[in-house]
């Protein structure tokens, strides 16, 4: 038996007026998903409990059978893990974005978030970026000061690493929370010493990043500067149950997003990258489809197909493009992964969201999504297309990390 995951980032939403009260993923043209849920089962899962914050963490933990309420210390801890980088016991970690603030106001309170992004900074520029930014001598002291040093990483996504210093107490906002927002709201919030430090680190960000070279180059081209910093996410290292030994079975991941792959690796989940995947609705989808095929010819027992198009899509509140992203990974993903693993005789394939990402608010929501989980064994004869209100009609799971053990139950 081999099983797949195709998990549609962000993919779930509300019911929206300009959709005839549908949501995306209703009104997506689906026609692979909907076969597979018609032959299989549909229901809705909560990946995230009420007590913690909805996102991506939270919710893949639970995807990958963590239960979140035991295992969850923050998000950066678990992107740093993807980076190759685990923590010691006297260190934490920060989430780093680059973003692209607004550049009229002279009060850097007064400057509004434009993109969590830095306006979908990636490779060489992000970098490069990054290492002006660390060179500047007035930045290196503030650094110093709370003992962080930075791993980099070819997107807006960096982590910066604190030793000898207490996770925040009250600490800054997810920035894709906040876009379009006066950021002074949020910056000036938390009162201990580390967040001080990192709200001037911001500040001297936007000095020594706004009128780089990078920057005037991307203005040029109509696009936005990537002229700051945005610290979010700590938390203290966390060691993940071991997949293998947990389920007897082998996995791999496929991903472009680094929380993904530190999660795969401290459950002993093989991480494989894939040239041209980028986390974006231009990601390399034959790509993906062909490392999770090819993994699971090499001996994988499971691979997990992590698609984060949607979420950024409507983080954007770009509602006709989360549309295309949801028909994108039907048609790029879900069909060339049940066409190719008929080969293998037996298998199981299920789909899902991690969380909801809401085109009316641009951020993540903890509510249930639907899942389709299906068996190539059998026809159930009772599903219908799939989506939110559809799978509303079907089972029901309140704690999504037992969602994995039934999916792999044969």
């Amino acid at each position: 038996m081999k099983y797949a995951i195709i998990i549609g980032d962000g993919m779930a939403d509300e019911p929206i007026e300009a959709l005839k009260a549908k949501t995306p993923l209703e009104v997506a043209d689906t026609p692979y998903m909907d076969a597979l849920a018609k032959a299989g089962e549909i229901g809705m899962v909560k990946n995230v409990p009420d007590t913690l914050p909805p996102g991506s963490d939270t919710a893949i933990l639970s995807i990958f059978g963590c239960d979140p309420l035991k295992y969850y210390t923050g998000r950066s801890p678990l992107e740093a893990a993807g980076s190759g980088v685990l923590l010691k016991e006297n260190e934490i970690s920060f989430r780093v974005n680059m973003v692209a603030l607004s550049e009229e106001e002279d009060d850097f309170n007064e400057k509004r978030i434009y993109s969590h992004s830095g306006d979908n900074i990636s490779g060489e520029d992000s970098i490069k970026l990054m290492q002006t930014l660390i060179a500047d001598a007035e930045f290196k002291a503030l650094a110093e000061e709370i003992g962080m040093r930075f791993v980099l990483n070819s997107s807006f996504r960096h982590i910066g690493i604190a030793a000898n210093v207490e996770v925040p107490p009250v600490e800054f906002v997810p920035p894709h929370d906040i876009l379009g927002e006066k950021i002074g709201e949020y910056i000036n919030k938390p009162t201990d010493m580390v967040s001080k430090v990192q709200r001037r680190m911001m500040e001297i960000a936007y000095r020594v990043l706004n009128n780089h070279s990078i920057n005037d180059k991307r203005r040029e081209k109509g696009g936005k500067a990537t002229n700051s910093l945005w610290f979010w996410g700590a938390g203290k290292g966390v060691a993940l149950p071991d997949f293998e030994k947990t389920y007897n079975k082998t996995a791999t991941a496929i991903t472009a997003v680094p929380l993904v792959e530190g999660i795969a690796a401290l459950s002993n989940v093989r991480n494989v990258k894939v040239d041209g995947a980028n986390g974006e609705i231009t990601t390399n989808y034959k790509g993906k489809v062909d490392a999770a095929i090819g993994a699971l010819e090499n001996g994988s027992d499971l691979a997990i197909v992590h698609i984060e198009a949607p979420d950024e899509c409507s983080h954007m509140g770009d509602m006709e493009a989360k549309i295309k992203a949801i028909e994108l990974l039907d048609e790029k993903v879900v069909g060339p992964m049940y066409d190719n693993m008929k080969k293998f005789g037996e298998f199981r394939i299920l789909i899902l969201p991690d969380h909801p990402t809401l085109l009316k608010t641009r951020t993540h929501d903890g509510s249930p999504v639907p899942f389709l989980l299906f068996d190539s064994r059998k026809d159930t004869g009772l599903g219908s297309s799939f989506c939110e209100k559809n799978a509303k009609n079907g089972k029901y799971i309140e704690k999504g990390h037992e969602l994995l053990k039934e999916f792999l139950s044969e």
